[in-house]
């Protein structure tokens, strides 16, 4: 076949290829994962880290995060819950893009050595940073508590788990919002988008209080979503406010947790982490007690039994055990907890995506239609495109040969 006819039916195929691709295809490619690494090395270059050699992984992981990164790769995980919130692949698209982004927030602005040293500092017994200086004698009782359960080795692993929940879910909008005052362009247009789907999936306070769980887990998880958006969602915010105990003991973790997501400094985030430990440590001891007594009457029930005693024995271990599994449950439960069926006005989407990127909550639960087309979402069509075309040439090409 003549090479003019060769050209010519390569570029048909390419066509017909690019008209029936599918997203997932697109997604999955290595034309994307070259697409992504192209950002990330002038997002690195501009952001003063021209000599880091991130490497971009694109990986197909259901059960994993949207993405994650140790600081010298990145993985972005196309099967995630974040981007297929939205059923337009260029949503999809730009989303995905935020997602990458988003970690490269955090290699550019994370002190990865400092956390782990905190961690560390942490699983030896000793909390890292300024201690909280107690207000009141029941705070002073609390904090020397704290401090022996700490160091009892049994009960660190709570404090770990505590400590990395709170540093993993303060850094996002810290990094988020240094990367889009430095860039903007691109870099805000993603982070929004997927900084939209994830909060679209938390549930009214309300729910959560009335649901089934511990208070200790409702607080934690309200915690945590209040942490990531500075904001909780609530149907009704005064009622809320004036009559749910729990909300009001979140409330009251506004400041700590309001100064360790916008300070740069370490010390004092690690400070504030350190107040907000030692505001929920009355919760875990609370729910360890119960546990542990209910236990103890089980163990004395099965006094006659030596399992029953055995069981009676290990009581404490126990739980400690069952308070990890319930921050563990809560901390895993964030990003796919069903969101509230809701609409959303037009007036309201303009709302969301002011608060999207200030790191807060939406005015309602139903998720927005932030694509307009200006030149921001042309540009973003023009690159999906552009990566589709490459896909469906090395098709096309293979099925040539």
């Amino acid at each position: 076949m003549p090479k003019r006819d060769i050209a010519a039916r390569l570029r048909q195929m390419t066509a017909e290829q690019c008209a029936t691709l599918d997203p997932q295809e697109i997604f999955t490619s290595p034309e994307f994962a070259e697409h992504l690494q192209g950002l990330v090395n002038e997002t690195m270059k501009i952001g003063g880290k021209a000599t880091s050699k991130i490497s971009v992984n694109v990986v197909t992981t259901p059960n994993s995060p949207p993405g994650w990164t140790d600081g010298n790769d990145i993985y972005v995980n196309t099967i995630n819950s974040v981007s297929s919130h939205y059923t337009l692949p260029l949503e999809q698209f730009i989303t995905l893009r935020g997602i990458c982004f988003h970690e490269c927030s955090h290699v550019l602005y994370l002190d990865f050595n400092e956390e782990k040293k905190a961690l560390k500092s942490i699983g030896d017994g000793k909390l890292y940073g300024e201690l909280p200086v107690p207000q009141a004698a029941e705070d002073d009782l609390m904090m020397h508590e704290m401090e022996d359960a700490l160091a009892d080795p049994l009960y660190r692993p709570i404090f770990q788990q505590v400590f990395s929940d709170v540093t993993n879910t303060i850094d996002d909008p810290h990094d988020e919002g240094k990367i889009i005052r430095r860039f903007g362009g691109i870099v805000e247009q993603g982070i929004v988008l997927a900084r939209e789907s994830l909060l679209r999936s938390f549930d009214y306070a309300e729910n959560i209080v009335a649901g089934k769980g511990s208070d200790l887990e409702k607080i934690y998880s309200l915690m945590l979503e209040y942490a990531r958006f500075e904001t909780i969602m609530m149907r009704d915010q005064d009622a809320c406010l004036k009559t749910q105990p729990l909300v009001q003991c979140v409330v009251s973790l506004a400041k700590p947790i309001a100064t360790a997501r916008w300070t740069d400094d370490m010390k004092v985030r690690f400070a504030q982490i350190n107040e907000i430990m030692l505001k929920l440590w009355p919760l875990e001891k609370q729910k360890q007690q119960k546990k542990q007594e209910k236990q103890n009457q089980q163990g004395d029930d099965d006094s006659k039994n030596p399992q029953g005693n055995q069981s009676g024995g290990n009581s404490t271990q126990e739980a400690v055990q069952n308070i990890l599994g319930q921050l563990q449950k809560v901390s895993q439960n964030q990003n796919v907890s069903a969101h509230p069926n809701r609409r959303t006005s037009s007036t309201e989407a303009v709302k969301n995506r002011q608060a999207a990127r200030a790191g807060k909550q939406p005015a309602s639960g139903e998720k927005t239609r932030p694509v307009n087309q200006d030149s921001a979402m042309k540009s973003a069509q023009a690159a999906l495109d552009a990566v589709a075309k490459k896909v469906a040439e090395r098709i096309a090409a293979a099925a040539m040969e």
